[in-house]
């Protein structure tokens, strides 16, 4: 088996707050929705699995790229592959 890892990096400004009579803002993840990933030169894939979803992921092959759709990204996921 072979694993794709991903972290998502996009944040936003949230809600301002008070500690300590210093003021920070809070970061809000921006996820993604149908995030398409393409692998390139990693061989045959014949299945994907995102394991924060735990569900099956479509797959896309085109000559020696891979293409993989994952309906949303929040913080990161890993996709397993086989």
């Amino acid at each position: 088996k072979r694993a794709v890892t991903l972290m998502n990096w996009a944040y936003r400004a949230g809600a301002k707050r008070t500690v300590n009579g210093r003021v920070s803002t809070s970061k809000i993840v921006v996820a993604f929705k149908d995030l398409k990933i393409t692998l390139r030169g990693a061989g045959s894939v014949q299945s994907a699995r995102s394991a924060v979803l735990n569900k099956p992921l479509q797959i896309t092959a085109t000559g020696t790229e891979t293409t993989i759709t994952l309906p949303e990204l929040s913080e990161g996921d890993v996709l397993l592959l086989d």
